[in-house]
């Protein structure tokens, strides 16, 4: 090919490619950014307030309003995987914050449950978790935060399409019992 055409061809191409764009510009990253921001946070908060991790916090806090729950229900609605889950609920445990237990519906599996000491750790810490929401919310204005709030929803569901995130698990006393598999 002669180099009149290369050249050319090569103009083309970079014709056809995006323009050059900031990390900073995109909105994957600005969240992301926000992301660690928070969770340094919340961190050194709940480091302070009791020396809990954010994620044992985190799982803490999802048992204290569903207990039981299976690991696997747990990493769905967190949206982490199992092992971050597992490694949380046994830091837990080893605190005597949550408990385990064999599932009597599934012997694959166990459940997790808040224990009453949990349960007054959660009291304590979320009068702080809930001054921090207020505290972020409080930096915009009433209808920033309200179209904060829509667009994390909308963007939550457009990428939940591509996740499978499980229904709350039922309390003992109305879930149906599962017939074994033979």
């Amino acid at each position: 090919m002669p180099p009149a055409q290369l050249l050319r061809d090569e103009a083309a191409d970079s014709a056809a490619t995006p323009a050059r764009m900031a990390l900073e510009d995109l909105l994957t990253y600005r969240v992301c950014i926000l992301a660690k921001m928070l969770d340094r946070v919340s961190a050194a908060e709940l480091a302070k307030a009791c020396a809990l991790g954010v994620a044992e916090w985190r799982v803490l806090a999802q048992l204290a309003v569903h207990s039981p729950s299976t690991v696997r229900w747990l990493a769905a609605r967190l949206r982490v995987d199992r092992a971050e889950v597992s490694r949380a609920a046994a830091a837990l445990i080893a605190r005597k914050l949550a408990r385990r237990e064999a599932d009597p519906r599934d012997a694959r599996s166990v459940l997790f449950s808040i224990t009453d000491s949990g349960e007054t750790l959660y009291r304590r810490i979320m009068p702080d978790r809930m001054a921090l929401h207020e505290r972020l919310m409080a930096a915009l204005g009433a209808g920033e935060a309200a179209t904060l709030v829509s667009a994390v929803e909308k963007l939550t569901r457009l990428l939940d399409r591509d996740e499978k995130v499980l229904p709350a698990p039922l309390p003992r006393s109305a879930a149906p019992a599962r017939r074994k598999k033979r």
